[in-house]
């Protein structure tokens, strides 16, 4: 049995203030840890945490390949969008719960 269920988060660094990452964990307070361990400060932090949803890799795909359908991803990972794109990503991620999370 493999565990899919998870969370969307948007994460945004002030070292990076243009850019914000959108992306999935099991564990919201790991995930950060572990993306500020590499860092002098912490200056990363959570814009947003989604619902639980089941299937956390087939809704992040979804979203993920939406945003590629409006704008380019920044980076080859394709997981960081420009900060004007925060609104469009947290309407995706909202309509994503109404239709498939875990409640």
């Amino acid at each position: 049995y493999v565990d899919r269920r998870g969370y969307i988060y948007i994460l945004y660094d002030e070292i990076f203030p243009d850019f914000i990452k959108v992306g999935r964990t099991q564990d919201c307070h790991k995930r950060l840890t572990g993306y500020n361990s590499d860092k002098p400060f912490p200056t990363a932090r959570m814009l947003y945490i989604s619902e639980m949803f089941e299937d956390v890799n087939e809704i992040e795909r979804r979203i993920l390949s939406y945003m590629y359908d409006q704008t380019q991803p920044t980076t080859l990972s394709k997981e960081w969008f420009g900060v004007k794109h925060k609104e469009k990503i947290i309407e995706i991620i909202e309509k994503a719960e109404s239709l498939y999370s875990k409640k």
